[in-house]
């Protein structure tokens, strides 16, 4: 509760919820849907999708890095911050007026990756505007934030669902998602702090580019990197096939995916809010360990009882799940960069290129060899092996620390 009266009562991170909602607005309003609009309404099919996502995530890394390390150079982030949510702006227009088979490919591929930077952007504002407050206040804030997203899922994708069961077609949601992005843009170009009248100390790091890479060569940086990406390809996972394993497997109509999702979203959002009052008793890695351990028996289950009313149950254990996996990594991230917000930022972006790499692979092996089925087999034992890595390395590290 502390946390959300710190976001009423400080406007910069009430902003920042306030952005968090619209942004959580726009990947409500086409995110659970992109599977389907790439194999059956874009004909690209399994592999295809799996092609456009992973150029997407390698294509967003590259660009949070770039806008990172420029922002921490500088000390520059709103104009960062609009030229990123005009992007969104060009993209879903684009989608608008010339939906096709190439503008998906655009979009998704190429325009969306930059576009989506404006997430790590947010929190690298919460950060710095947050700095003021105890350690566990910050915590619970950007929990507190990252639950804002999740909560028009609850509102927007029982509507979609009910559009949908009455002849809406999917590309509908287009048009849509482009009002909200201009709403975005209009709220950052109003209200996002001028860099020379923030609050806040916001220091140029004066690195050069080559300078800052090389700050994320460190093998213990890069293993914990690589551990969490693998933890969040669980999530991944599960927004990659959600919709192919209910309409596929279940024989379920188009609009239960959008159901289920919003049903789960609604469910993340109480659930972050409580793991960031656990996270006062518990530390972070056994919350990912547990986090970890209820992703992966969703993902296995999930095939099992997709023509079952019993998967509308799997919704409880995946809400607790991304309680803890969507949130608590975030802090954990920026803590490994902590003078540089910017790139600690970017952080995420990297996380989520292993991430997509890896649900990726999962995705394209189990199809290939078996079926859905086994992807979900593949996604889980990535994930709990990744849990396991990073307990072993901080675990390890506290050791020789002595602790």
């Amino acid at each position: 509760m502390n946390a959300v009266i710190l976001l009423w009562r400080d406007p910069i991170l009430r902003l920042a919820a306030g952005l968090m909602i619209m942004n959580g607005t726009l990947w409500a309003s086409f995110g659970p849907f992109v599977a389907l609009l790439a194999v059956e309404t874009f004909k690209l099919g399994d592999r295809g999708y799996a092609a456009v996502m992973v150029v997407a995530t390698l294509l967003g890394v590259l660009a949070s890095l770039a806008i990172g390390i420029r922002a921490d150079q500088k000390a520059s982030r709103r104009r960062i911050a609009i030229a990123t949510c005009a992007a969104a702006v060009g993209g879903l227009l684009l989608m608008t007026v010339l939906p096709s088979t190439l503008s998906f490919i655009v979009f998704h591929a190429l325009i969306m990756p930059v576009s989506s930077t404006i997430f790590g952007q947010i929190f690298t504002l919460t950060r710095l505007a947050a700095a003021q407050y105890a350690e566990q206040d910050r915590q619970a804030v950007v929990a507190a934030i990252r639950a804002a997203v999740s909560l028009p899922f609850v509102i927007v994708l029982p509507l979609l669902s009910l559009a949908m069961n009455r002849g809406v077609p999917l590309t509908a949601i287009y048009p849509m998602a482009l009002v909200f992005s201009v709403i975005m843009a209009a709220m950052v170009y109003r209200s996002w702090p001028a860099d020379s009248q923030a609050r806040w100390e916001d220091k140029p790091s004066g690195l050069s580019l080559r300078a800052a890479l090389k700050e994320l060569t460190d093998p213990g940086l890069a293993l914990r990197i690589a551990a969490l990406g693998a933890v969040a390809s669980m999530p991944a996972l599960y927004v990659m096939t959600l919709a192919l394993i209910l309409t596929q497997i279940g024989g379920r109509p188009d609009a239960d995916p959008g159901l289920f999702f919003g049903l789960v979203a609604g469910g993340e959002v109480p659930s972050m809010l409580l793991m960031a009052f656990a996270g006062r008793f518990v530390a972070r890695l056994p919350l990912i360990l547990i986090g970890s351990a209820l992703s992966a028996v969703f993902l296995l289950a999930l095939p099992l009882l997709a023509a079952s009313p019993a998967v509308w149950i799997l919704i409880l254990p995946l809400a607790l799940a991304h309680g803890v996996l969507l949130p608590v990594p975030i802090t954990y991230l920026q803590d490994l960069l902590s003078n540089r917000p910017g790139t600690g930022a970017a952080l995420m972006a990297l996380q989520g290129l292993i991430a997509n790499i890896l649900a990726a692979a999962a995705f394209t092996a189990g199809t290939w060899i078996s079926g859905y089925s086994l992807v979900m087999v593949f996604g889980a034992i990535i994930g709990v092996a990744g849990a396991v890595l990073l307990w072993a390395l901080d675990h390890k590290a506290d050791h020789r620390a002595g602790r």
